[in-house]
């Protein structure tokens, strides 16, 4: 595992001096500790063999309060499938203020395996270790701030987080900079920096880098759209093992983009990416059912589903969940609950969030009516190229509401929403086109 080496084996100076009691078995247990490191550091992201495994285990024996030892063989027993043992170690050595068990520890309680699932002890855990310089568990804090889970969201903490990893090598920071970069988060919309960063963090296999490459290339961000090279970025984000590939790909199936539809091969896909806990899977895979492509419109299942990708941390999934409340789908019709993950989404950077709940200060739903708020929120939308929001941006300029009337405006963002196939706008194109 990479991070963990600390020295290489004792030489020389053994043979030189006389056995004293106690002293030789002091010089044994070093020897098997640096012979354990070694072989781990040798064996990189491939993990201890179990040659190595048996080399550790005495190794702790004779050094029980190794904490870089526990947690190569927490490594170990978590490929082996044994959670409860990893857990122990990485708990064992966390208490001792070792930062990779911090860091690991941290990842444990982010995702929920063999400890309570908590965001917020994560983002403690995460904070303990970074603070010691632990480029991992700086990347994986700087994107707990990035996207307000288990932390008030900040971008400038999660830039010097994510530069600090970066400084230091680690692709996960890499990464974390790409996405700062590539959505104008705390800096300006920068996706040539941003795809940069992605090469780089890819370059050493990152799946996350992956995947971002991958929609980079399918929503042609500061690049030619460009589907094919999409779907080969996402399969190998899969092949690396990461869920969120298999969303983007599921949801490619069944929209058509740069592919022939599929359901079936959709439902493959996202099913796949729930199951294993990516909140964006969750999302897609809970719409599908509200929409009946899947399990017969279950709504149960639906809402489920679009709660945990909320509570995930989906900005999607919170305006989905949003829409759940405010329809009073699957759940009884609760307009604070509504207005609070509308809230959440548009500071997650939704655009849908955005235009959500603009509409909702729009109508004074579970908030006080401000137009001039609502007309800033859907604006922001529509520039981020949401075709309800283009919609509702014509319908504002057209009427006045919250800003200027302005019919030549008006028909400039429906034809951006009808550009988009949005039906209601292009009504509103053909009344308008013989007006002006």
């Amino acid at each position: 595992m990479k991070g963990i080496l600390r020295a290489g084996l004792v030489a020389g100076v053994l043979a030189l001096v006389t056995p004293i009691p106690g002293l030789v078995e002091a010089q044994d247990a070093q020897a098997l500790r640096d012979e354990c490191l070694m072989q781990a550091g040798e064996a990189g992201e491939k993990g201890p063999t179990p040659e190595t495994i048996v080399i550790c285990e005495k190794a702790l024996s004779a050094n029980p309060d190794d904490s870089d030892i526990k947690v190569l063989l927490a490594v170990a027993s978590f490929h082996r499938g044994e959670i409860e043992s990893a857990v122990r170690l990485v708990s064992e050595a966390a208490e001792a203020g070792n930062a990779l068990g911090q860091s690991a520890l941290g990842s444990f309680h982010a995702d929920g395996l063999g400890v309570e699932q908590s965001y917020a002890e994560a983002a403690r855990l995460f904070r303990l270790a970074a603070e010691q310089g632990e480029p991992e568990a700086q990347a994986k804090l700087a994107l707990l701030y990035i996207y307000g889970i288990g932390v008030e969201r900040d971008f400038s903490k999660a830039m010097d987080l994510a530069q600090k990893s970066a400084f230091s090598g680690h692709r996960k920071g890499l990464n974390a900079l790409g996405i700062l970069y590539l959505y104008g988060f705390g800096v300006d919309e920068d996706p040539a920096s941003a795809i940069d960063y992605f090469q780089r963090a890819a370059a050493d296999g990152d799946s996350d880098a992956y995947g971002n490459l991958a929609v980079i290339y399918l929503e042609g961000r500061g690049v030619e759209p460009d589907a094919p090279t999409a779907i080969k970025w996402l399969e190998r984000a899969i092949e690396a093992g990461s869920f969120d590939a298999h969303n983007t790909l599921g949801v490619m199936y069944l929209e058509g983009i740069g592919v022939e539809q599929n359901l079936d091969k959709a439902l493959l896909h996202v099913r796949q990416a729930a199951e294993a806990g990516s909140a964006e899977g969750q999302n897609t895979l809970g719409v599908m059912y509200l929409e009946g492509r899947g399990d017969e419109g279950d709504l149960d299942k639906a809402f489920a589903l679009v709660r945990r990708a909320a509570e995930g941390g989906s900005a999607r999934g919170q305006n989905s969940l949003a829409a759940l409340y405010l329809q009073g789908l699957g759940v009884e019709r609760d307009l604070e609950q509504a207005f609070f993950w509308a809230h959440k989404s548009a500071k997650g950077g939704s655009a849908d969030g955005q235009n959500t709940l603009g509409v909702m200060y729009l109508q004074g739903w579970g908030v006080e009516s401000d137009v001039y708020t609502a007309a800033s929120l859907i604006r922001a939308a529509a520039e981020g190229g949401n075709a309800s929001a283009q919609n509702n941006m014509g319908k504002l300029c057209e009427n006045g509401i919250g800003l200027s009337r302005d019919r030549a405006a008006a028909l400039k963002w429906y034809r951006l929403a009808a550009e988009q196939g949005h039906p209601e706008a292009a009504m509103s194109v053909r009344r308008l086109d013989g007006d002006l």
